[in-house]
């Protein structure tokens, strides 16, 4: 991929070198006699790991490249970043460039704190050839909003996740069981674990099957997982009231109903009560592997398994997601 990919991701947000005129519009020519040289960027990522600092490294070698300067900068999860851009909005302490997913890039740009990058894309001297787009791939085609006029492009995808399971192996060994290959099978290991005590458990907390993330993405497995889904592509509106969406509801319900299965006590507690020896089973992003890492190396400190979402369908059905 040539270098001006990553000069485009930075020049989308060097707007204090590019006039802006009524109602935020920039111009082709304002584009085009934009000098990025010299120019220092704030990029707020949800690193805070080995990568914020193979990040920074690359940062570093960027600007030795280029004379373009790139802090890179830690602002917590991808939810903190969202909000640190929305509450900055309009002021000059707003990050240049920032990592979220298309949500919150769409709340951004609605208030105007993120940009179409269209034109920045399509400029003759600091865009993009086809060959950079044949080289991307199909991440190119992401990030477009249907949901404002003009269909913008409001973020580049640069990585994917997939909802996986995180649980403990050893625990699940010590009950004389294998990993869940169905819901069903999921539940019964959940209850379980709830009825059982780890033998390397830290501390004195409750066991617990399955801790339950709310997030989207999470219940959208369990949708899969069941045949079904969470979109009407045809009609353009979610269908949360199909008769798979239901039978997932159904199923965390159940778990919850039996006490094998509770809702999230805080933000990535699924993480810490895992690494802890006390939660069996975690759904979760494998963007949120080290996390998982970490806290069982911290924790525990025994095997652990990622695997796919326990599925009723013949083959097991993914949710494969993306952000910029």
């Amino acid at each position: 991929m040539k270098k001006f990919i990553l000069l485009l991701t930075i020049i989308f947000s060097c707007l204090f070198s590019i006039p802006v005129f009524s109602a935020s519009h920039i111009t082709a020519e304002a584009i085009e006699n934009a000098n990025p040289i010299g120019q220092e960027i704030n990029f707020w990522v949800q690193y805070s790991d080995s990568r914020l600092e193979a990040m920074q490294a690359r940062a570093e070698r960027f600007e030795k490249g280029y004379g373009i300067k790139v802090n890179v900068i830690y602002k917590g999860h991808y939810g903190k970043v969202h909000s640190a851009m929305m509450s900055s909005a309009g002021t000059k302490d707003i990050g240049d460039v920032a990592r979220g997913y298309g949500n919150a890039a769409a709340d951004m740009y609605f208030i105007g704190a993120s940009i179409d990058q269209t034109p920045f894309a399509n400029s003759p001297k600091w865009g993009v050839t086809q060959s950079d787009i044949d080289d991307w791939g199909a991440n190119w085609t992401v990030g477009f909003s249907p949901y404002f006029e003009g269909n913008p492009k409001l973020l580049h995808e640069v990585g994917k996740s997939i909802e996986v399971v995180y649980y403990n192996n050893d625990w699940l060994n010590e009950l004389g069981l294998k990993e869940p290959e169905t819901p069903a099978e999921f539940a019964q290991a959940a209850c379980a674990a709830t009825n059982s005590v780890y033998s390397k458990r830290i501390g004195d907390t409750s066991s617990l099957g399955y801790e339950i993330d709310t997030d989207a993405s999470n219940f959208a497995a369990w949708v899969f997982a069941h045949g079904g889904d969470v979109f009407d592509y045809e009609n353009g509106q979610y269908i949360l009231n199909s008769p798979e969406a239901v039978a997932a509801m159904e199923f965390i319900q159940g778990m919850s109903s039996l006490g094998c299965a509770q809702v999230t006590r805080g933000k990535y507690s699924d993480q810490q009560y895992l690494g802890l020896g006390s939660v069996m089973f975690a759904l979760g992003s494998t963007s949120g592997i080290t996390y998982f890492q970490k806290a069982i190396e911290e924790g525990y400190n025994g095997n652990w398994q990622v695997s796919k979402v326990p599925h009723t369908t013949s083959d097991p059905v993914l949710n494969l997601y993306g952000g910029g």
